[in-house]
């Protein structure tokens, strides 16, 4: 926790012979860093599965859950969501209030980043005004605009990114840029890149640098990848809809 260049401590744990001496490393560690704990034994077969592993009994999960809020730690359930939080951890402001704006290319997912949001005590911002009218400009007429706005094949997910960042309503972000393999494929052959469907999402972020924001990528490995470099650290990158709203809800200040 003393090294100046670490931004968050990820920790792997199976049980613990000293609780109290556990407790106040975190809490020391915590005032500092972001600590991300994943603890395996949480149920009663990963318990005897540890047991059989370590020769210690990894104890009851709720105290150990209890103890890890208390200390300040966030808690991960799973390896991937515990990389998802890192990634934004590591990258992203905090966020100053609940509302959360949601840019979608795909209405299942954006169904699912509602849930997830709901579940973790988060909102949806409501857009703007002039959010509102310059989408309502953009968009076909088919096109339902309000949050998380659903833009599906109508190509105007470029300028949707670059209006939601502008919007002053929603304190933090995510993006769900989800592309089907063979347009992928079409895209590669003719030399287009994410680039030139997302647009500069590095310049657009400028209109809200003090606010997170995160991507969720699924699809083709060429255009997760190509996703990945072109917004570099400042978008962070996860895995879920529901690991972006986890995410989100911890930086919650």
């Amino acid at each position: 926790s003393a090294d100046e260049k670490t931004r968050v401590i990820l920790v792997y744990e199976e049980g613990v012979k000293d609780g109290r001496r556990l407790l106040d490393a975190l809490k020391r560690a915590c005032e500092k860093k972001w600590v991300v704990i994943l603890k395996s034994g949480a149920t009663p077969l990963g318990a005897r599965a540890t047991l059989s592993h370590t020769g210690s009994l990894s104890g009851q999960d709720a105290i150990y859950d209890a103890a890890f809020r208390q200390a300040g730690a966030v808690r991960a359930h799973s390896l991937e969501e515990m990389i998802d939080l890192a990634q934004v951890l590591s990258t992203q402001p905090k966020m100053a209030g609940k509302k959360v704006g949601v840019v979608t290319s795909s209405g299942s997912l954006g169904a699912l980043c509602s849930d997830a949001l709901f579940r973790e005590g988060l909102e949806l911002a409501e857009w703007s005004g002039p959010t509102l009218d310059k989408v309502r400009r953009l968009a076909p007429g088919y096109l339902n605009v309000k949050n998380p706005l659903d833009t599906g094949p109508s190509g105007i997910f470029k300028d949707a990114v670059e209006t939601v960042f502008a919007d002053p309503n929603p304190d933090g972000f995510i993006f769900i840029p989800v592309v089907p393999f063979a347009a992928v494929s079409l895209w590669k052959n003719l030399g287009f890149n994410a680039l030139t469907w997302l647009g500069d999402w590095k310049l657009f972020r400028q209109k809200a640098k003090n606010k997170p924001a995160v991507a969720v990528l699924l699809g083709a490995k060429e255009w997760t990848e190509d996703l990945k470099s072109m917004v570099g650290d400042e978008v962070a990158c996860v895995s879920s809809p529901e690991n972006a709203a986890k995410a989100l809800a911890r930086l919650l200040r």
